[in-house]
């Protein structure tokens, strides 16, 4: 090998490395997967805990559920009862079960990859299990599932009864997206389930599913223990305060998993007053908008603002007719505007029953009236901050169809609001 190339240049071989951190993500993100079905009204899933006695950990309405994911590539042999992954997985039910008796009202093991299942035999692992649901006791229990379940009873030191109990409630799925389709499938989930989600372009779903990702990364590897406090040791039940900290790391209900998602389709709605990339905007002097937000006693500091906003409600727009196309940027772009003029026709009625200037008094309406629209989650605001809203409204204030103060004549034209 030639002296310039170094370590750096050439790949490993036989590192699992990069295999295994591969595997673990899956496994994070598949976890996240589950964690959407929190949001949905028709599951009864409450909650997600990351790497609490199992793999994923679900609360259901009706108890728990253990989950164990096994992975392997699409060229690895099929899965087996007899293989030890699997048999350790089931050991792992039958002492769960038996340690939290009358909780436990399921048990998993889902797979990207497929079960033996071309005979029915020892080896196959949703025969024996259906075998097990079928079987009224252990005594009356086919051949080959008693000597499975036997098998099992004496490495976890279970009675053969509480082994078939398990067993009964125990299920297999293969239908896990393959290795490098699991994100996608994140995706496409996370869209089902977050309406504000439905209308976003590519880089944020993919922001959102990534963002959700590390949540669940963080609960499964005890990233909160760096919060701690110091103090922490020092407290004579420190061992007992240490564990609910612990536990609350680990659990993902819907308000975390909708703090996440929120976070993140706002994270990169920029506020930038141009309309291009390149050039910003100058507007002639004194414009319909300043004259109109004037009249009705709003100061420079507020036209200054109201002028940049404007500008980035424009710039969104052009960053979805880029991003989507005329069509689909026009179609969001006066959806938006839509509902802002509802709310500014609303904060307009409720300011101008005084007969003093009622600019003010209108904004603090208007913006109260979009904090509301948004925390009721019912309108799509897609990638939209509450200030490319604001900007919308002066936007149709320059158009004429907000008003600030009672119409007047502005450069010879007159409107209503």
């Amino acid at each position: 090998m030639p002296e310039t190339i170094t370590p750096a240049d050439v790949a490993a071989v036989g590192d699992p490395g990069d295999d295994t951190g591969r595997r673990f993500d899956y496994q994070h993100t598949y976890a996240a997967i589950l964690c959407c079905s929190i949001l949905d009204p028709s599951s009864s899933c409450v909650e997600i805990f990351c790497e609490h006695h199992e793999d994923i950990l679900m609360r259901m309405a009706q108890g728990f559920q253990g989950v164990q994911v096994k992975t392997r590539n699409q060229d690895g042999e099929a899965w087996k009862a007899t293989d030890p992954a699997i048999r350790s997985a089931l050991c792992r039910f039958v002492q769960l079960d038996a340690q939290w008796p009358k909780h436990f009202c399921g048990f998993l093991i889902a797979t990207n990859h497929f079960f033996f299942n071309t005979a029915a035999t020892g080896s196959n692992l949703k025969y024996l299990l259906e075998q097990a649901k079928q079987a009224n006791d252990f005594n009356s229990a086919p051949k080959n599932l008693k000597t499975f379940i036997q098998k099992l009873a004496k490495e976890t030191k279970a009675t053969s009864t509480a082994v078939l109990a398990t067993l009964k409630k125990t299920r297999c799925t293969s239908d896990l997206p393959k290795l490098d389709d699991i994100k996608r499938e994140l995706r496409e989930t996370i869209c089902g389930v977050y309406s504000p989600a439905q209308a976003a372009v590519t880089a944020t779903l993919k922001r959102l599913a990534d963002e959700l990702v590390s949540e669940t990364r963080r609960a499964a590897s005890l990233d909160h223990r760096d919060a701690l406090p110091g103090y922490f040791a020092a407290l004579l039940n420190a061992q007992d305060e240490d564990v609910v900290r612990s536990i609350a790391g680990k659990r993902l209900d819907k308000t975390r998993i909708l703090a996440v998602l929120q976070h993140s389709i706002q994270a990169t709605s920029l506020l930038i007053p141009t309309t291009s990339p390149v050039a910003p905007v100058f507007p002639e002097k004194h414009t319909r908008l300043e004259k109109k937000l004037e009249a009705g006693g709003l100061s420079a500091v507020s036209i200054n603002a109201a002028k940049d906003l404007q500008a980035s409600a424009l710039h969104k727009f052009l960053e979805w007719r880029e991003a989507l196309g005329e069509e689909e940027a026009l179609k969001r772009y006066f959806h938006i505007k839509t509902a802002v003029l509802s709310d500014c026709s609303s904060a307009y009625e409720t300011a101008s029953v005084t007969s003093t200037p009622f600019g003010r008094a209108m904004l603090q309406h208007l913006k109260d009236r979009i904090g509301t629209r948004r925390q009721q989650g019912q309108t799509p605001l897609f990638d939209c901050l509450n200030e490319h809203l604001e900007g919308c409204a002066y936007e149709l204030t320059n158009e004429c169809k907000v008003w600030w103060s009672k119409p007047f004549a502005v450069g010879g034209e007159t409107g209503e609001p």
